[in-house]
């Protein structure tokens, strides 16, 4: 299940987890949906809850005392908080197939903007769950990678770790 909101939850608890790609930071509400996760690729916790702090203001975060695991996350509900455009977004991309990626172009066409591809490329800059909303999975028109919130070489690793946990599938 997938919710969303436009203004963030007034409370967030967060925790560090480890997941097959690296370290992780998940913020979830206090119903338990998923609404943050950062990987701590170049930043330490206290760092990336300082930028969490920033971009919602108004919430409170504190240690979650439930441990979530790798697998639990993909079970998580999310909650998407943004603007009416980032969650059309953001559902469009988590449509995408592990292993598949689609461009900022095709993605703003599908929207019936064609012409709003850097707009596409902002909503993906402002996902607040990386690697859940896979924004990683969405490209350059011309096949390369194109930026990442995370960093263009976490995107590659992320992508690259898709591709073979597909081909281990019987």
């Amino acid at each position: 299940m997938t919710d969303a909101a436009s203004v963030p939850p007034a409370q967030v608890l967060w925790q560090q987890i480890s997941l097959p790609i690296g370290s992780a930071l998940i913020g979830r509400t206090e119903d338990g949906a998923l609404c943050r996760l950062s990987f701590l690729e170049s930043q330490t916790v206290q760092e990336t809850l300082t930028v969490w702090q920033k971009s919602w203001p108004r919430t409170g975060f504190k240690p979650d005392p439930t441990p979530v695991s790798a697998f639990d996350l993909k079970c998580l509900p999310i909650l998407l908080i943004g603007t009416a455009f980032q969650r059309r977004v953001w559902q469009m991309i988590l449509a995408i197939p592990e292993g598949a990626t689609e461009t900022y172009g095709s993605l703003a066409a599908r929207l019936g903007v064609p012409r709003v591809a850097r707009a596409v490329g902002g909503a993906c800059g402002a996902n607040p769950i990386l690697y859940r909303i896979p924004c990683h999975r969405v490209i350059l028109s011309n096949g390369k990678r194109g930026g990442f919130s995370g960093g263009e070489t976490l995107k590659q690793k992320i992508l690259e770790s898709e591709k073979r946990r597909l081909h281990r599938l019987p």
